[in-house]
């Protein structure tokens, strides 16, 4: 039996935690990065879109640095909320592997 690691936040690339890792801001994106590795994939999505949306013009490539996340994926969240997409799915309907076998009725 594996145990499960416990995941460790992002570091922020962004100039201001790399040359002030101590400053207000690297300490907010700390807490930032604490949050979303906490979360599952359509929560972090939907968190790290809201963010870049508040930021404006160039949020998402600003959240993009911040948190390691591509910015298409926080474009995604982005679009989820605003398509009001609240359902409790966390992938696409028939996303994962495929069966190694179809169960039948003859089995």
């Amino acid at each position: 039996m594996t145990s499960k690691q416990p995941k460790t936040p992002h570091h922020c690339q962004c100039n201001q935690c790399v040359e002030q890792p101590t400053s207000p801001i690297a300490e907010l994106h700390g807490q930032i990065n604490q949050l979303v590795v906490l979360l599952n994939e359509k929560d972090r999505r939907q968190l790290v879109g809201l963010l870049a949306r508040q930021l404006g013009q160039g949020g998402i490539t600003l959240m993009a640095e911040v948190t390691g996340l591509s910015r298409n994926t926080i474009a995604r969240g982005q679009s989820e909320l605003a398509s009001s997409d609240f359902s409790d799915r966390i992938r696409a309907k028939g996303g994962g592997r495929p069966l190694t076998e179809k169960k039948g009725p003859d089995c």
